[in-house]
C-alpha cells in the first residue's frame, strides 16, 4: 500500500454570506506527532500482518509439536516447516513495510525548510503550503475519506493519503464536514465488500488451520500415550517375570528405555502420563506359542493387553473383552487373586522370554 505524506487538512468552514466553503488556517506540528498521525491509518493492516504471523506461529509450533511426540512411531508431515516459512514471510513483510513507510514520513518531515504549514479547504478542493513548497488538489482526486477528533485523511485513488490535523474547534463539527466531503463525491473509509470477503476468508482459514494443529496435537498424544500405556505395562510384566534384580536391569525403565530413545517432548509427555489401571489380568496361554505369557490392565472402559514373546499389544473394550472371553477367545486369564499361580507357570520362561524382551528393545 502507497502512502503519500501529505499534511491533513482542516474541515471546512461554509461562509454564510457567500454559501461557499472557506476554512484556512496554520499549524505546525513536532517530528513526534506528524509520525502519529500518518501512520494511524495503517496501524490496522500492521497489526493484523503481525496478528497473522504471530497465528501461524502457533499452527507450526503445533504441527511441529504434534511430529515431535510421535517422532520415531507414526509416519510425519513437513507442514510445520512450510507454516514457518509462511509465518516468517509475513512478519517479515510486514516489518518492512512498517519500516519503510515510517522512515518515508520523518525523511520527509526532516527535509521541509519550515514545519508551519497554512492550509485552505474549499468546494473545488483543498490547499497546503509548508513556506515556499505549495500543492493544490481537487476533490476529484480523492475517493474516501475519514474524520478523527484531531485530524483528517483523505485517500486518494492511487492508495496514497492525505493527512490534515487540528480541523476540529474551528466553526464546524464532524457531522458538517462529512456532509461537505460527501457532496463533493467522497465516501468513507473502509474495506470493500471484497476486501471483507477476503478477510473473513483469511480468518476462516487461520480459524480451520489452528483447528486442524490441535486436532494433530491430539492424534499425536493419543498414538504416544498408546505407546506408552505398552511400554508401562512391558515394564511391569518384565518386573513380574523377571524380578527387581534380572542381570542387566529392566530394558523398560524410564532410564534406559526413554533416556535413549525418546526426544525431549516424549521424555516430558512420559513424566506427565498419569496411569489409572484398575484390574490386571495375568496371562498364560500353554497352547499358544506366540501369545504364551501376557499382561492385561482396565482403564476405564479399555483393556490394555500386552504379550510375549511376540511382544504384541492391543487394546479392547472392556464390554467387548467381556463378550469375547465368554466365547472362549481369551483363554488362560488370571484375576489378580490367582497372580502366584500364574508366576509358577510364567517363571520358569523367564530366561527365553527375557530374550525376546532384549531382542524387541
Amino acid at each position: 500500500m502507497n502512502v503519500a505524506n501529505v499534511e491533513m487538512l482542516p474541515s471546512p468552514i461554509t461562509n454564510e454570506r457567500s454559501g461557499e466553503v472557506e476554512l484556512t488556517y496554520t499549524c505546525e506540528k513536532s517530528e513526534k506527532e506528524t509520525l502519529e498521525l500518518a501512520m494511524r491509518p495503517f496501524r490496522r493492516y500492521f497489526r493484523k500482518m503481525f496478528a497473522i504471523a504471530a497465528l501461524m506461529f502457533v499452527v507450526m509450533f503445533g504441527f511441529e509439536l504434534s511430529e515431535l511426540m510421535v517422532e520415531g512411531l507414526a509416519n510425519q508431515s513437513d507442514l510445520s516447516h512450510i507454516f514457518l516459512f509462511m509465518a516468517m514471510a509475513i512478519a517479515s513483510a510486514g516489518w518492512l513495510l512498517h519500516r519503510r513507510f515510517r522512515r518515508g514520513v520523518i525523511d520527509t518531515y526532516r527535509k521541509r525548510k519550515t514545519n508551519l504549514a497554512e492550509y485552505r479547504l474549499s468546494d473545488e478542493g483543498f490547499y497546503c503550503a509548508y513556506g515556499e513548497s505549495k500543492a493544490t488538489m481537487p476533490w476529484s482526486e480523492f475517493a474516501k475519506y475519514r474524520i478523527d477528533p484531531d485530524a483528517l485523511y483523505l485517500q486518494c485513488h492511487s492508495g496514497n493519503v492525505a493527512c490534515i490535523p487540528d480541523w476540529n474547534g474551528r466553526g464546524v463539527d464532524g457531522a458538517e464536514l462529512a456532509a461537505v466531503l460527501e457532496k463533493a463525491g467522497l465516501t468513507r473509509m473502509g474495506a470493500s465488500k471484497a476486501r471483507r470477503f477476503a478477510s473473513g476468508a483469511l480468518w476462516v482459514m487461520l480459524a480451520f488451520l489452528i483447528f486442524s494443529a490441535a486436532w494433530n496435537i491430539h492424534r499425536s498424544w493419543e498414538t504416544l500415550r498408546w505407546h506408552i500405556v505398552g511400554i508401562e505395562l512391558k515394564r511391569q510384566l518384565h518386573e513380574l517375570v523377571n524380578g527387581d534384580g534380572s542381570k542387566g536391569g529392566n530394558p523398560y525403565s524410564y532410564s534406559r528405555y526413554w533416556k535413549e530413545r525418546g526426544n525431549s517432548a516424549q521424555q516430558l509427555a512420559v513424566l506427565c502420563c498419569k496411569f489409572d489401571f484398575g484390574k490386571r489380568y495375568y496371562i498364560f496361554d500353554e497352547n499358544d506359542d506366540e501369545e504364551k505369557v501376557g499382561l492385561a490392565a482396565t482403564e476405564g472402559d479399555k483393556l490394555w493387553c500386552v504379550y510375549l514373546p511376540c511382544g504384541s499389544f492391543c487394546q479392547y473394550d472392556i464390554a467387548k473383552f467381556e463378550e469375547f472371553k465368554e466365547c472362549g477367545y481369551f483363554r488362560g486369564f488370571y484375576p489378580e487373586s490367582e497372580r502366584d499361580k500364574w508366576l509358577e507357570k510364567a517363571r520358569p520362561l523367564a530366561r527365553e522370554l527375557r530374550e525376546d524382551m532384549d531382542d524387541d528393545e
